[in-house]
């Protein structure tokens, strides 16, 4: 086996531990970020002739490739959730506007609502 696609081997490998270090701390942002890298790293390896390959560098890419899908897969989940609260208070904010089932004051202009606001945070 070559020592060039030990190396390739080795950027995947460790492509995969920073994104799986990202995605357990939930930083899409930073796992996103690298996907440029691990998908040029990706193509170097396949387009390398391994010959025989050592089975402990095998056992741990497929070991970070398994947390990697694993780890996504949640990041996703998560990032839907989301989606939903907002979309779901977005709905909410809607039917509060003039015409949309809110109550008007003595005035005619719309009731005051109570100032109920939304927050959301960046982590989950």
């Amino acid at each position: 086996m070559s020592t060039e696609f030990l190396a390739a081997l080795d950027a995947v490998a460790g492509i995969l531990e920073r994104e799986n270090t990202a995605l357990q701390a939930m930083d899409l942002g930073a796992a996103a970020a690298l996907a440029a890298d691990k998908r040029r790293a990706v193509g170097t390896l396949a387009a390398l002739r391994p010959g025989p390959v050592p089975r402990a560098a095998l056992s741990r890419l497929e070991t970070l490739t398994h947390r990697n899908r694993a780890l996504l897969e949640r990041g996703l989940a998560a990032q839907g959730r989301v989606i939903g609260l907002i979309a779901t208070a977005a709905q909410s904010a809607r039917r509060a506007l003039p015409g949309h089932g809110s109550r008007y004051n003595g005035h005619g202009r719309p009731a005051a609502t109570g100032g109920q606001g939304i927050a959301i945070s960046a982590r989950i």
